[in-house]
């Protein structure tokens, strides 16, 4: 097996469109947390409609 000894520079660079790009990225993240929060809230308004059903013998 080799064995690497070289190792990789990495460089942060920030476009000129960064204030852009940040405000899109802020705003797909609000989108998804949204969609989240909205299945998890759907999820938990789905259990007790089953229990209930399943109480009437359903």
């Amino acid at each position: 097996m080799a064995v690497k000894t070289e190792k990789i520079q990495t460089e942060v660079v920030k476009p000129k469109q960064a204030p852009a790009l940040d405000r899109a990225l802020l705003r797909l993240a609000r989108l998804i947390g949204r969609q989240m929060a909205r299945e998890q809230f759907d999820a938990t308004q789905e259990v007790p409609q089953k229990t209930r059903a399943s109480d009437r013998g359903h």
